[in-house]
């Protein structure tokens, strides 16, 4: 009797780490951070064991290796954010000099009715 409780306590144990785990994986990888087994030790205090024994966890963390692409590249993550904004003020100067080129296309609408209606005078 006693084996069989501690046997469901550790189960109950494992598969809590395992959510801890999966769940550090998936917020490096939404902070787009570079995902190692280092990093997952030092972010979440359990062994290498865990990681590499541990057959959801280990499929889990190779997805996110897969997803994360071979080559992992920081600065590469910070080029992207400054292309990122760098596009958001182009498309916003776009739409901005749209605006004004529909101004200057009617303003130049009515300067040539008004140029017409001087030459018929």
């Amino acid at each position: 009797m006693k084996y069989d409780k501690i046997v469901s306590i550790s189960q109950a144990k494992s598969r809590e780490k395992v959510k801890i785990a999966k769940r550090e994986i998936q917020n490096m990888l939404e902070r787009k951070e570079k995902i190692t087994v280092a990093a997952l030790v030092r972010n979440t205090g359990f062994s290498k064991a865990l990681f590499y024994d541990n057959d959801e966890v280990r499929m889990y963390l190779d997805d996110a290796f897969r997803k994360q692409g071979a080559c992992y590249n920081p600065k590469q993550v910070i080029i992207d954010r400054v292309m990122e904004k760098k596009l958001e003020m182009l498309k916003t100067s776009n739409i901005k000099l749209k605006k004004e080129n529909e101004k200057l296309r009617y303003e130049n609408f009515k300067l040539r009715e008004e140029n017409a209606w001087l030459r018929e005078k």
